[in-house]
């Protein structure tokens, strides 16, 4: 996300503020910003006049912390807001010549999680530290009558208006299908629904983050077709479905938006157990094209780190490993060599402030798969940790979905 910071340059001999006639240089004076917070790894674009092309002769500090400028020209400044940053003053001088733009509010990047509750709990919305694995309630989510077991699915987030957004799996004893907006300031929940639905087996409702929602409507089954999956563009308020594209096979999966918000990346099989395909949706042309990495592969999750990079999870002969992805040479290269890969869930977020990608790992047991700790790969130095989960007295489903705010 682009956050622009406005300086308002002035002449001072224009001002007729009692200067000198000899006082003719530009001054940096008080400005106005129309954005004051941000998350560390936020990039921060700062526009005005009179910057040094020399980007280590402009100072920028929030606090005592110098922030180093990536980019400089005579106008703009570009610079990364750093893991370090706390809220505080925020102030940019050139030379002897400095500006203070009052107190800029940094923003704590949250882990939303959602789980299930084995044998009928019911299904939650939790905050999870991810460095200590330190667990907060968030909110249950409303009861379905003869409830099965993780009876919503997907996670995703609305920042224009805060809200996060579930799901309702329809699937025995629903034979309609549901989104639910929450927000996260009031916890207000509405409920949108979409109709019955008699051969639908699961959905994704996934999110460009900011105001856009698509629906991934899977295992779609008549007598014609035989087994499809669609992909919509959805209007929540109007409660109507844009069909985007038309998917043959076994699913869509593990799908993400990358490229600004303007393409769709998901796998495709063609069956249970194949290997699986890394497709592309073009929303404007609404056109599906299939990325020519070196198949077959079992790719397993998609993880979109800003709108350049892209991992894939891949599982082969019960070796894990996460992949870097160049999508325009349609090639792939070994990031990270998981040691035990029996254990990994497909399931992943991105964390940008620490530069993860978080996991999560199930634990043994002779009745159910559930979920106990998370699995993180650091993207700057390639290393792996793990957190177990605290204060977490009941057993999880696996497969919970996660999100970094």
């Amino acid at each position: 996300m682009k956050i622009k910071l406005f300086l308002m340059m002035c002449l001072a001999g224009a001002l007729n503020l009692s200067c000198s006639d000899s006082d003719d240089t530009i001054e940096l004076v008080a400005g106005k910003l129309n954005v004051t917070e941000a998350k560390a790894g936020d990039e921060l674009i700062i526009t005005g006049e009179g910057f040094s092309t020399v980007k280590e002769e402009n100072l920028v500090k929030l606090n005592d912390l110098i922030i180093p400028v990536a980019e400089a020209t005579a106008s703009q400044l570009k610079l990364i807001l750093p893991k370090e940053a706390k809220t505080g003053i925020l102030s940019v001088a050139v030379d002897e010549k400095s500006i203070d733009f009052g107190v800029f509010k940094v923003l704590e990047e949250k882990m939303f999680l959602m789980k299930s509750i084995c044998d009928n709990g019911g299904d939650f919305i939790v905050t999870i530290d991810p460095v200590s694995g330190e667990e907060t309630p968030f909110m249950e989510l409303p009861k379905i009558a003869n409830d099965v077991d993780m009876m919503y699915t997907s996670l995703c987030y609305l920042s224009k208006t805060k809200e996060l957004l579930v799901a309702v799996r329809p699937e025995y004893p629903v034979d309609q299908y549901k989104i639910l907006k929450i927000n996260v300031e009031t916890k207000e929940l509405k409920e949108y629904d979409f109709g019955k639905i008699d051969e639908l087996e699961d959905l994704d409702v996934i999110s460009d983050g900011i105001s856009e929602v698509y629906l991934v409507k899977k295992y779609e089954s008549t007598t014609d077709k035989g087994l499809y999956s669609t992909i919509n563009k959805v209007d929540m308020d109007a409660k109507k479905l844009e069909l985007l594209a038309t998917v043959e096979g076994y699913m869509p999966y593990g799908a993400d938006i990358y490229d600004g918000g303007k393409k769709m990346l998901f796998l495709n099989g063609k069956s249970d157990g194949d290997d699986y395909k890394l497709m592309s949706l073009n929303f404007s042309e609404k056109t599906v094209k299939m990325i020519s990495l070196n198949y077959p592969k079992h790719l397993c999750r998609i993880i979109t780190n800003g709108e350049d990079q892209v991992f894939c999870v891949s599982s082969d002969n019960n070796k894990e490993s996460l992949l870097k992805i160049d999508l325009e040479k349609g090639t792939d290269e070994l990031f990270i060599q998981f040691e035990d890969g029996e254990e990994w869930y497909a399931n992943a977020c991105y964390c940008k402030t620490g530069n993860e990608i978080v996991f999560f790992l199930e634990y043994d047991s002779d009745y159910i798969d559930g979920t106990e700790r998370m699995f993180k790969a650091n993207l700057n130095n390639k290393t792996t940790s793990e957190v177990m989960f605290k204060d977490n007295q009941s057993n999880w489903l696996g497969y919970p979905f996660a999100i970094f705010l």
